[in-house]
């Protein structure tokens, strides 16, 4: 387990270098958007951002998905260039499609969301970014196979480099507004093609693997369905906030789950990029369930230290952003979408038992089934309390998902997850929450000093209501007492 859980460190932590420079990108457009876009403009950006979503959940057809559940058959093993090579083949001819097809209908499009076909040229470039982004799907998924995350992440991070630039140089210099994104995104995708072209030929045979093809486009046909409404699931509350609200609505609403959703990019996916490969390698261990057990347990304890920080700072953390008065009430719903967040990450871990067993279907139809619930509530939430509303209502659908997931996914490969200590992690957190209330009339400096002091005694909390196991505590001292050297991070993890 000890050189799993290394290399699981370690690939998380070069692959969260690429995804912590698209939220760092995305933090410092966001002084920049703030400044030069209206709220308007910022919520027809949000609906352009979800919009992009939608369309790759449904024309990326989940081929990746299939790629790792091949890749590693010991069958298959002999022609693992040539199925890469059928299923890039296969989705650039997707891409192709959706560009050729759509791009017709782009008028529609634009009245469809914003009553005018003004935004039509925004529509466009909409299509042709979301196109190279599920082409870029396929070598991307290659590197994670390989555990080639040094290059995984630095094309990553050229690519996200070059569309900050020129997001920067068409907004402030050329004085375009939304369209300055996509096209920035286009050309940061052109350079990321051009990075990777060397990688993607010394991996691929040409020679069309048709029959496996099709198998794999059986094994990710549900799946098609779970991202479609795993997305419609994240995007409900701003389409909600468009048609029961404003633009504005929109606009505060992305302001504050881009915020929150920080946790999810800096932690959450690039620790999945590097843990999923080593679940689907571990499946026929004697250990695995131990592994997956305290997957979930330590998971979660980190990531709950990132929910308190975001929640309990929500509101210094907006004014540091923007100066804009107008988006200050972005913070309102930061606390409830981080809550969101964590309870999504303990779904996306309780998966693990049924894509083990291959049962898809059973989570399409619980995705589907969730997805449909969110709907209902966000309509009726964001009736009446629109922004808190729409946070709300989401949160409430997350944790009935959770909770659905986790018991079909039991019944199906039972693991022996510690619910127990999850509890106190999770009671512990809006505790402190809660308590951070108190302090918020306070001056800036006291008000920033106890409400660190808040986060800094939750591990001490969770001592006294004993979540450390004996040798855990064991562990953790004789680490206290060799240093904080990285190399020693092995001795938190019990054998």
């Amino acid at each position: 387990m000890i050189e799993n859980i290394k290399s699981t460190l370690k690939n998380s932590f070069i692959y969260s270098l690429g995804s912590i420079s698209t939220k760092l990108a995305g933090l410092i457009l966001i002084p920049l958007y703030t400044d030069y876009l209206t709220v308007s403009e910022y919520g027809i950006l949000a609906l352009l951002e979800i919009s992009s979503q939608l369309i790759i959940a449904v024309f990326s057809m989940k081929i990746n998905s299939a790629l790792f559940r091949w890749y590693w058959e010991e069958e298959y093993r002999n022609k693992q260039k040539s199925i890469f090579f059928t299923t890039l083949i296969f989705t650039v001819f997707i891409s192709l499609s959706l560009c050729i097809v759509l791009l017709k209908f782009t008028p529609y499009f634009s009245t469809l969301l914003f009553n005018t076909e003004n935004y039509t040229y925004l529509i466009k470039l909409l299509l042709i970014s979301a196109a190279l982004q599920i082409i870029s799907q396929m070598p991307l998924t290659l590197m994670r196979l390989q555990e080639k995350s040094i290059l995984y992440s630095s094309a990553n991070i050229v690519r996200l480099i070059i569309t900050l630039i020129c997001t920067i140089y068409f907004i402030v210099s050329l004085g375009k507004r939304v369209e300055a994104v996509y096209e920035a995104q286009i050309i940061g995708h052109f350079i990321f093609f051009i990075i990777i072209i060397k990688y993607i030929l010394k991996n691929i045979e040409i020679r069309f693997q048709s029959k496996t093809l099709l198998a794999m486009l059986a094994f990710s046909f549900p799946l098609i369905f779970v991202e479609v409404s795993s997305v419609v699931f994240n995007i409900t509350s701003r389409y909600c906030l468009n048609f029961l609200g404003t633009l504005a609505d929109v606009g505060t609403f992305s302001l504050g789950f881009k915020v929150a959703n920080s946790i999810h990019i800096f932690l959450i996916s690039s620790a999945m990029l590097a843990v999923f490969p080593i679940v689907f390698k571990k499946m026929n261990d004697p250990d695995n369930k131990r592994f997956y057990s305290k997957l979930m347990t330590y998971f979660s304890f980190v990531v709950m230290i990132f929910v308190l920080t975001a929640s309990i700072f929500s509101k210094e953390i907006i004014r540091i952003l923007t100066d804009n008065r107008e988006y200050w009430i972005a913070h309102e719903v930061i606390p409830l979408i981080c809550l969101t967040i964590f309870f999504g990450m303990l779904k996306s871990l309780s998966l693990i038992g049924l894509h083990i067993t291959k049962k898809t279907k059973t989570i399409a139809i619980i995705t589907v089934m969730m997805t449909l619930l969110n709907i209902c509530l966000n309509l009726f939430f964001v009736s009446y309390w629109k922004s808190i509303g729409a946070a709300t209502a989401t949160l409430l659908s997350q944790i009935v998902f959770f909770i659905t997931i986790f018991k079909s996914a039991q019944k199906q490969y039972y693991i022996p997850f510690e619910l127990i200590k999850i509890g106190k992690i999770l009671f512990i957190g809006l505790l402190l929450y809660l308590l951070s209330f108190i302090f918020n009339e306070f001056d800036l400096f006291w008000r920033m000093t106890l409400k660190s002091a808040l986060i800094l005694i939750f591990p001490f909390l969770l001592y006294f209501f004993q979540f450390f196991e004996e040798i855990e505590l064991i562990r953790i001292k004789e680490y206290w007492k060799k240093g904080k050297d990285f190399k020693n991070w092995k001795n938190l993890i019990i054998k």
